[in-house]
């Protein structure tokens, strides 16, 4: 079997790590700089965040680019973009952008590669036609650089800008979240936290990514629960969910008379749906709806025989099964039809020794199904068909 050995280093993009493979078995150590080949066949200066180790191949190992060498002090040099050269590139990103009346695109970040012979611009955009390659040619000429424009979604704006959240850390993108996951509002809804807008977008301005850290949890503990707004049975009588604490099983219900009152989950019952106190009710409740006054429609109802209560062929009753009771009528018809039948096919089979009588015409012919004549639909109608001559035309 085979061995390869790889490493994982970090670029410009914090949080996500690309793998690379060392194939000339470098002493590398977390957090020191290399310089690897990239897809297009140029050089990146990364750092390396995971140690090198060995593992056995895969096919998709083929694919992988390969760790040149430790990064020297020319080549981050190279590499390095200063605050200066940045603030140059981005005024006049936006004095272009203004010269053709674009709105809605923003620089948001840039790295330098191949030995500082390329210059990648991170940018976003709002406007779907916007066309960067006059602004890339006009950006060469001005810094003597191959320029690539590479436009980035919100998440990933957020991403390279980096800034804190609302918890008061790092954001989770810009730290350690290698992908961004399918976030939804209702998450938001089964953690019960606030619709607003404000309370759960991030930096971004989409869904924050947290809201599907404690999802499952939150789902699974919810399971008993009502619901906020439904009807419940507590021990003071019916009320109303106003609040729920999922983590701590707890239920704040109101009251009838404007009580609010907080029961465990486990105390209070759903009045109406599954599992509730309508559903689970007590057979006295039967028997009293029983015990009310019938109506003449009501007895004449009971009275009709029910279709469902008639006994099926398939399954007789005792009665008919005894010997003493007669014949059900459908068992007498079809022994009826079945003689007539045996005696049709005795009168029709051929006999040699009583031959059949010829019966004379005119006899039997109500058996006889009429011939159909055939009528060909396209021919046109003779209007002189019934027999009758048109009127010769004077000469």
């Amino acid at each position: 079997m085979d061995i390869i050995e790889v490493v994982r280093v970090r670029f410009l993009w914090s949080g996500k790590m690309y793998e690379f493979s060392n194939p000339e078995k470098l002493p590398l150590k977390r957090g020191q700089e290399v310089v690897v080949q990239n897809d297009h066949g140029g050089s990146l200066v990364g750092k390396v965040m995971i140690a090198p180790r060995i593992r056995m191949a895969r096919k998709e190992d083929k694919s992988l680019n390969p760790v040149l060498r430790l990064a020297t002090e020319q080549d981050k040099q190279f590499a390095s973009t200063t605050d200066d050269f940045k603030l140059d590139v981005k005024n006049f990103f936006e004095t272009r952008l203004r010269a053709r009346n674009l709105n809605g695109v923003k620089l948001i970040d840039l790295e330098k590669a191949d030995q500082g012979q390329r210059l990648i611009v991170y940018y976003s955009s709002e406007q779907r036609k916007f066309s960067a390659r006059e602004l890339a040619v006009e950006m060469g000429q001005k810094f003597n650089l191959k320029i690539d424009l590479r436009s980035v979604g919100v998440r990933d704006a957020a991403r390279l800008s980096g800034g804190i959240g609302k918890c008061g850390l790092s954001l989770c993108c810009s730290t350690w979240i290698p992908d961004f996951a399918q976030i939804s509002i209702r998450m938001a809804k089964d953690q019960g936290m606030s619709l607003d807008p404000d309370s759960i977008n991030g930096m971004c301005g989409r869904l924050l990514c947290c809201l599907g850290y404690e999802h499952d949890n939150y789902v699974e503990l919810g399971k008993g629960l009502p619901k906020i707004g439904k009807k419940v049975v507590t021990p003071i009588g019916d009320a109303r969910v106003v609040k729920l604490d999922i983590l701590k099983g707890l239920v704040t219900v109101k009251s009838e008379d404007g009580k609010y009152e907080t029961y465990p989950g486990d105390v209070v019952s759903r009045k109406f749906g599954p599992g509730g106190a309508t559903e689970n009710s007590d057979d006295s409740s039967e028997e009293a709806t029983d015990t009310k006054p019938r109506t003449s429609s009501s007895r004449e109802k009971s009275d009709r025989p029910n279709k469902d209560s008639r006994p099926r062929s398939s399954a007789r009753s005792s009665d008919q099964n005894s010997p003493d009771s007669p014949p059900p009528r459908d068992l007498l018809a079809r022994a009826e039809s079945s003689a007539k039948g045996a005696d049709r096919a005795k009168s029709a089979a051929p006999n040699s020794e009583n031959p059949s009588p010829e019966k004379p015409v005119g006899e039997g012919s109500e058996n006889k199904r009429p011939k159909k004549r055939r009528r060909n639909r396209n021919r046109k109608r003779n209007p002189n068909a019934s027999g009758t001559k048109p009127p010769a035309k004077d000469s």
